[in-house]
């Protein structure tokens, strides 16, 4: 008779590692749809630690570092607690990175204060991402809807921001362009 396998807490951890293979970039991870593994739902569980550790273990083999297990599960629990708020996909492309001394070297050992050093480094990097990837969905936003922001319109009583009449409404009726100057405009590109 076969012994019963356990579900619950344990089965998160096999399925998370190997979900996380694939993820070599940005991209692979916060692009829209992409599959993404909540920390929080990991803390939740149980599990958050436990497969922290394995990809914190699996990363000093990698660079050859000679970590105590004890204090794999040091840095785990404060990576934990640190990333509560990002995805498990975050912490394997930093780990990948950080590997890789795209922040800096290791020497051999994975020390608490440098690998928090490097995630910020990382932070930093990610948000600048992100930033850019917004500013771009805007661009195309504004160039396919002829709709902008008004800069007055930010965060009021009224509400958030949101978007007004078309640039060529705006140009017409509040700085009165006529038909040729809104007819440039369009044959430069601007509308």
């Amino acid at each position: 008779m076969d012994k019963p396998t356990r579900r619950g807490k344990d089965s998160t951890l096999p399925s998370v590692i190997e979900d996380t293979k694939s993820v070599r970039k940005f991209e692979d991870y916060l692009a829209p749809g992409a599959k993404r593994t909540s920390m929080v739902q990991l803390r939740q569980d149980g599990s958050a630690v436990r497969i922290v550790s394995v990809l914190f273990k699996q990363m000093a083999e990698v660079v050859g570092a000679s970590t105590s297990p004890a204090a794999i599960v040091q840095i785990s629990e404060e990576f934990v607690e640190e990333l509560k708020l990002y995805p498990v996909e975050d912490l394997v492309l930093f780990l990948r990175k950080a590997a890789k001394g795209t922040y800096g070297p290791l020497y051999n050992k994975l020390s608490l204060p440098t690998l928090m050093e490097y995630w910020r480094k990382y932070d930093q990097e990610r948000s600048e991402y992100l930033r850019r990837q917004n500013q771009q969905k805007t661009e195309e936003h504004i160039k396919g809807s002829g709709t902008f922001l008004s800069p007055y319109s930010r965060e009021s009583a009224e509400g958030p921001e949101r978007p007004v009449q078309s640039l060529e409404w705006v140009l017409r009726n509040l700085y009165g362009y006529t038909d040729q100057q809104i007819e440039k405009a369009r044959e430069k590109g601007l509308l």
